[in-house]
């Protein structure tokens, strides 16, 4: 990952943003899982305010201490804009399903950008998820199914990887593949 000035700040914001935070099944440090989609993402982009957006997807919907106005102060309107695009509906907005339709109906118009950091987030939740959350894991599947496919401005590569895992995610939990 490039270690610019601002990327380095992006990091330091986000640990200090998700401290005291454990990653579900990893018990470890949440913001690891934001460095590690920020990683994913540039693979493919040098762009530091995608990959600065890619550290901070989580900040506004996880972390209640932080604010809009914070990261329009410290990276600018238009990290703040990918973040918003990135950030899921709250709890208040409905029940998981209406939320769920919701978050894919605004992500199938957000931008590249936004789309290729979700990739990024897909590629890394599916696998801890399936291994670690039997329960859970069919129905999250089925959700990424339907997500991946309004994807479609996202960068190629990190797309395709993160449809393989889904689709192999659904073959190993023999779930059937979602048309609509």
């Amino acid at each position: 990952m490039m270690n610019t000035p601002k990327i380095l700040r992006a990091v330091a914001f986000a640990v200090k943003a998700h401290d005291g935070q454990i990653r579900k099944f990893e018990n470890k440090p949440y913001v690891l899982h934001c460095i590690r989609v920020a990683e994913k993402v540039a693979r493919v982009t040098d762009d530091e305010d995608v990959i600065c957006a890619a550290l901070l997807h989580d900040v506004l919907e996880d972390c209640p201490n932080i604010q809009p106005i914070d990261i329009y102060e410290n990276f600018g309107g238009y990290v703040l804009h990918l973040v918003k695009e990135l950030t899921d509906s709250p709890k208040s907005v409905g029940n998981r399903e209406h939320r769920k339709r919701i978050d894919t109906e605004r992500l199938a118009w957000a931008s590249a950008e936004t789309q290729t950091i979700k990739c990024g987030d897909i590629i890394d939740n599916v696998p801890s998820i399936v291994e670690h959350d039997k329960n859970f894991a069919p129905r999250f599947i089925r959700e990424k199914q339907t997500l991946i496919k309004v994807l479609d401005r996202a960068n190629t590569e990190l797309w395709e990887e993160a449809n393989n895992l889904i689709q192999e995610s659904a073959k190993k939990l023999l779930l059937e593949e979602v048309t609509e």
